[in-house]
């Protein structure tokens, strides 16, 4: 009970994180959704600035030239843009994390419930058995 009790705390926290970090830049979709922009809009866009090179391409001919101003925009273009695909998965990691913690909290909640409970029935079973046996030999005795 107290390790579901704790993972559902956990997985709450986890989850108001989340949102507090997004909150303040106005992202409005929720945790769990930041996934898909970021593995399918944001990164459809980083190729499409590098021209299929990553950060770490583009910044490297940026090194080697450092008066281009395109690979200086690009690199800047690519870093940023890297940096806030790292952060909404990051932030869709622990929202799901948070969300799985819950869930699970829920469930060895639910566990430990049925766990404590069917000792009880079996308690009050065998002492309405025992009850009506105390009763069967006076009755077998009356017979006789």
């Amino acid at each position: 009970m107290l390790a579901g009790i704790m993972a559902f705390t956990g997985g709450s926290l986890a989850q108001k994180v989340v949102h507090v970090q997004l909150a303040p830049q106005k992202i409005g979709f929720a945790p769990a959704g930041s996934k898909l922009p970021a593995d399918g809009y944001i990164q459809l866009h980083l190729k499409g600035i590098g021209k299929g090179k990553s950060y770490s391409e583009v910044s490297g001919e940026f090194l080697r030239d450092p008066n281009h101003q395109a690979l200086a925009q690009q690199r800047q273009s690519l870093f940023m843009g890297e940096t806030l695909r790292g952060m909404l998965l990051n932030a869709w990691g622990w929202g799901t994390l948070g969300n799985w913690a819950r869930v699970t909290g829920i469930v060895l909640v639910a566990i430990s419930v049925i766990v404590f409970i069917i000792p009880l029935l079996a308690a009050s079973r065998r002492s309405s058995t025992v009850g009506t046996r105390a009763s069967e030999p006076a009755a077998v005795a009356e017979a006789v």
